[in-house]
């Protein structure tokens, strides 16, 4: 999806991406032939415009909405693939925040169950359903005015929704939405809150979304999504 945001009367600027999308079978290394191949034109977030804004207006440059695939040390971007819980069930009901609570990067949204969040200290939980692609992840500049952002992660099976931990069921799963952005935090009265704005770090929020077709992946397949955003 294109937008046109008016920069306080400076320039109309015509914003674009594209989410790329492939599924791979685990034995083909090389990822020559997709199993799944869907390229789609995205939804910008209001959020990614007022960034933008910020950024023309300043005269340094602000680092606080940079988009990087660094993980570990200093780093981040997701450093797994499910957002995490807890081995024991009463671990999990004192588990407010997931373990990737502020992390930035891309996921996909699943039909599966991938970590839990609690009500309060010591409440009940809600299941969370986000697939984090942490692996391989990089950065490049295709040219002067686009951003690209590459990831992937493999299926590895869905937590435990009895709330034992672990990797339980072992299946397949459906994917029905793409995310890129920074500042995950889900929480128990807004389970699919995804990337947020309010009470994150500097710059936080969704950029873009992308909705394919749904689609199903077996457990090992490898989901590698390219994100390419365009100005002008």
């Amino acid at each position: 999806m294109h937008s046109n945001y008016n920069i306080n009367t400076i320039s109309n600027v015509d914003l674009h991406g594209l989410c790329d999308i492939k599924v791979y079978h685990p034995e083909d290394v090389a990822q020559m032939e997709p199993l799944i191949d869907q390229v789609l034109d995205n939804e910008i977030h209001n959020d990614l415009l007022k960034k933008i804004n910020a950024e023309m207006h300043s005269s340094t440059g602000d680092t606080d909405f940079t988009l990087n695939t660094a993980s570990g040390t200093g780093g981040t971007w997701f450093p797994q693939h499910h957002p995490g819980w807890s081995n024991t069930t009463s671990a999990h009901a004192g588990t407010v925040q997931t373990q990737q609570h502020g992390k930035d990067g891309i996921f996909a949204r699943v039909n599966d169950v991938t970590g839990f969040v609690s009500q309060t200290s010591s409440g009940t939980w809600g299941n969370v359903q986000d697939f984090l692609l942490h692996a391989q992840s990089s950065t490049t500049q295709p040219s002067a005015n686009q951003a690209q952002w590459i990831a992937q992660a493999e299926w590895a099976g869905g937590a435990d929704s009895s709330g034992s931990g672990g990797n339980a069921d072992g299946g397949s799963t459906s994917v029905s939405a793409l995310y890129i952005g920074k500042y995950y935090a889900p929480v128990y009265s807004s389970l699919t809150a995804g990337f947020v704005t309010t009470g994150g770090q500097a710059g936080s929020g969704p950029f873009a979304s992308a909705d394919p077709s749904d689609f199903t992946m077996a457990v090992e397949d490898i989901l590698k999504v390219t994100w390419t955003i365009t100005i002008g």
